[in-house]
């Protein structure tokens, strides 16, 4: 005799139970419960996802992980709030700040002198570069050379 869906369901719900109850590590993506590989592992259907009786069993445990995530991440931040740490943190990113400017001004030249290179390939004339203001650059057009 062939089993009813409710009969099915409540056979689930104890296999879920049963699993949540004992101390087998749950199966995790991205921080939430992975239903999909769990009811795999326990040979449930993943009908099971939207039963019911199945869907409260599953959407509590991922509360409860959800949860547990969030004071793992409260300790965390507390533990990281320490000044010294964050004046360090500041100084480097003011370095790295200072190194990244330097790279961009690098490449501006770089970029400059192609466009001079390009500009004489194509037309025979020289751009005479110029400088007003150590930083600054003007870019003239010399017809003559």
């Amino acid at each position: 005799m062939k089993k009813s869906n409710q009969d099915v369901a409540r056979e689930n719900e104890k296999k879920l139970c049963a699993f949540f109850e004992s101390d087998e590590p749950r199966p995790i993506c991205h921080g939430r419960l992975n239903k999909t590989k769990l009811l795999e592992s326990l040979g449930i259907g993943s009908s099971a996802k939207t039963n019911k009786i199945t869907k409260p069993l599953l959407d509590a445990e991922n509360i409860k992980i959800a949860e547990s995530n969030s004071k793992t991440a409260h300790k965390r931040a507390a533990e990281g709030e320490s000044s010294d740490r964050v004046k360090l943190m500041q100084s480097q990113i003011e370095q790295l700040t200072r190194k990244l400017a330097l790279t961009e001004s690098k490449l501006d030249e770089y970029r400059r002198s192609e466009i001079g290179e390009s500009f004489l390939m194509r037309t025979g004339r020289m751009i005479q570069m110029r400088r007003v203001n150590p930083n600054q650059a003007s870019i003239d057009f010399d017809e003559d050379k």
